[in-house]
């Protein structure tokens, strides 16, 4: 599958600060920050157009950083404000949006691939979401097509893959999950 082709924007939303776990976004695994972590996964899964969209300064130097305005940086701002801010902002001709949360850094580029093979090829899919193969929680990916992106939120359930990968939430979920995901690499 050529993923250019079919204009794939590839979009990452990762605040400073977090309620439950501050600074989660730039905890390291694998000596990498989530955040840059999670533009290496969508780098890597072949989307040439990637937006970091943060307002962690620490980020700057990324050259897929967009900065994140205050007005979709407070703790109440739904993901789909903040998607449609930089899509209106930076989006131009694409047909599928990829959107990965890095507080999920277990999911991979692979992953990716799966999702997007799965709605290109599948006319009835609008709307592709990840979810943890042990436990079945949803985990921090999800595909959509842009006309259908265009007139309905995100929270449309229409079709599912599932991964290894763990959400982090808190300082514990961290711990494992980086000492999970430093395991596999080392094995």
């Amino acid at each position: 599958m050529d993923i250019n082709k079919n204009k794939v924007i590839g979009i990452i939303c990762a605040k400073k600060d977090s309620s439950r776990f501050p600074g989660k976004n730039m905890k390291k695994i694998s000596c990498e920050s989530m955040a840059e972590r999670a533009v290496n996964t969508l780098k890597g899964a072949g989307i040439s157009k990637v937006l970091l969209v943060s307002d962690i300064e620490e980020l700057r130097h990324l050259d897929v950083f967009v900065k994140r305005p205050e007005s979709v940086t407070r703790q109440d701002t739904p993901l789909q404000t903040t998607v449609s801010w930089a899509m209106l902002k930076y989006g131009d001709d694409y047909d599928y949006m990829v959107i990965l949360m890095p507080n999920c850094p277990g999911i991979l580029s692979s992953d990716v691939h799966i999702a997007l093979d799965k709605i290109i090829k599948n006319d009835r899919i609008n709307v592709i979401r990840s979810y943890n193969i042990h436990n079945g929680s949803e985990n921090g990916l999800i595909v959509v097509k842009k006309d259908y992106y265009d007139n309905h939120w995100l929270d449309t359930y229409c079709h599912a893959i599932f991964t290894n990968g763990n959400e982090i939430h808190n300082e514990d979920d961290y711990i494992n999950e980086r000492e999970e995901l430093e395991h596999s690499c080392n094995s």
